[in-house]
């Protein structure tokens, strides 16, 4: 009996490691996912994309981005970000990574998916409201140094849609062996450290 149980221990381990690393190779399908979607997003609203923040109004002029947090838009639900990859539904899946599943406070509907705890954008690239007077656009940016997309905390530590390049780090959440996926601006995902993360990542460049 005691060579089962460690026999059992030992598998457990090892079925425990085996789907952690399935989580991480399906979080990285799920960003590139959204990635489609944001491309798509910004083909059609001169290479913008969908703003970050949860605001009603946008101080900024950009009135064609019609939504307010990216990843679940409440003033015009039709033309927001979920219309470009494949509806509502689609979108509260992939936005939350398979390893972050869990029950969400329902006061929050607006911030959060059925699915769990979503990821966080960068808000210096997908503005919050009141802040949109620079947002990025895929057209003229440099996509190669810009981060979007990252794993984000779960429950008290999901505080938001997004990070700034000053404030909000904590909200980043190390899914995977100590690591968090991160979505690039040109379609790239990369498992990073925190120690990994520059401000000049978070702030849009213009290409020469």
């Amino acid at each position: 009996m005691a060579i089962t149980a460690v026999l059992l221990s030992v598998l457990l381990v090892f079925f425990g490691k085996a789907r952690q690393a399935a989580q991480g190779v399906n979080c990285t399908e799920q960003l590139r996912q959204l990635y489609v979607g944001l491309a798509a997003y910004a083909q059609e609203h001169r290479g913008y994309l969908p703003r970050g923040g949860t605001n009603s109004t946008d101080n900024g002029g950009f009135g064609e981005w019609q939504g307010t947090a990216w990843l679940k838009p409440t003033i015009n639900p039709g033309a927001g970000f979920p219309a470009y990859c494949g509806g509502q539904d689609v979108v509260d899946r992939l936005v939350v990574c398979p390893a972050n599943r869990a029950k969400v406070n329902a006061t929050h509907a607006y911030q959060y998916t059925p699915e769990g705890y979503p990821y966080i954008c960068n808000y210096e690239a997908m503005t919050q409201t009141g802040l949109s007077r620079n947002p990025a656009n895929l057209w003229r940016i440099d996509t190669t140094r810009l981060l979007l997309l990252f794993d984000s905390g779960v429950g008290a530590d999901w505080k938001g849609p997004g990070l700034t390049s000053a404030a909000g780090w904590d909200r980043l959440g190390a899914r995977h062996r100590n690591r968090f996926n991160a979505l690039w601006a040109d379609g790239r995902v990369t498992a990073m450290q925190a120690s990994e993360l520059k401000v000049e990542n978070l702030l849009p460049e213009v290409r020469d």
